[in-house]
């Protein structure tokens, strides 16, 4: 299994939009070896033999059919009203990736 290195570490700290910080950086990098280490052992076990599961159960999803219910006016309004920002018909909310 591939090692992995401190800049993928401060990479994945980026990406998690966390605060680099040196020691947190060197306990992650040692969690993520020994996940990544445990992953290799999963690899090697020999499944020849067993049968395939996707998803882990025989059940099947138990979901309704999509129905459109109008909300009622007050209820529409006050959701739209809690938003800081609204144009028109449409509720505006503040972007969360990038800047």
């Amino acid at each position: 299994m591939a090692k992995i290195t401190p800049d993928e570490i401060k990479n994945l700290f980026a990406l998690a939009r966390l605060p680099y910080d040196e020691a947190r950086a060197v306990s992650a990098l040692k969690d993520m070896e020994e996940i990544l280490g445990y992953v290799g052992v999963l690899s090697s076990a020999d499944v020849s033999g067993v049968a395939e599961v996707h998803g882990g159960t025989d059940f099947l999803n138990a979901f309704r059919d999509d129905e459109r219910v109008p909300a009622a006016a007050e209820v529409r309004n006050a959701v739209v009203k809690s938003f800081p920002r609204n144009e028109a018909d449409l509720n505006r909310v503040p972007p969360i990736l990038g800047k």
